[in-house]
């Protein structure tokens, strides 16, 4: 396997900062059997999922959270902020050899958790909503 460049990108609303306290409060109401799911995502179909305590597993999200968060305030070293034209996008990346990126992994279980989307994020209903509106304005503005 060669050099890889992996990234990983999470986007809101211009003007919007996410909603993290919305976030924390969806993960605290997870049930341990769905932390265990959810942790579960972050392998390929076909690997050998480890078995993971539903504590280990709530830990691993939250510590998912904590990662993003940081991210959004500048304190993690290869993630970033980024203004694009309607969005502002919180990306991760980093160049590996094939070992996983945590930051990426940790933005990956945000998402799947449903945290992203709890925080405003345009990801699941957001994102289709937030597509919808963007397709309406070009019609509109097409003619």
């Amino acid at each position: 396997m060669g050099l890889e460049l992996v990234l990983s990108i999470l986007e809101i609303k211009k003007g919007r900062r996410p909603a993290f306290k919305k976030a924390e409060k969806l993960l605290n109401s997870l049930s341990d059997s769905k932390c265990v799911e959810v942790y579960a995502n972050k392998y390929d179909v076909g690997d050998d999922v480890p078995q993971i305590s539903a504590s280990n597993a709530r830990q691993s999200l939250k510590e998912a959270l904590f990662t993003v968060k940081k991210g959004w305030y500048g304190e993690n070293g290869i993630m970033v902020v980024c203004n694009g034209i309607a969005t502002t996008m919180l990306i991760a990346g980093d160049a590996t050899w094939g070992d996983n990126v945590t930051e990426c992994e940790d933005m990956f279980l945000f998402a799947v958790s449903g945290m992203a989307e709890a925080a405003g994020f345009l990801v699941g209903k957001n994102r289709t909503e937030y597509l919808k509106a963007q397709r309406m304005r070009n019609k509109k503005f097409l003619g």
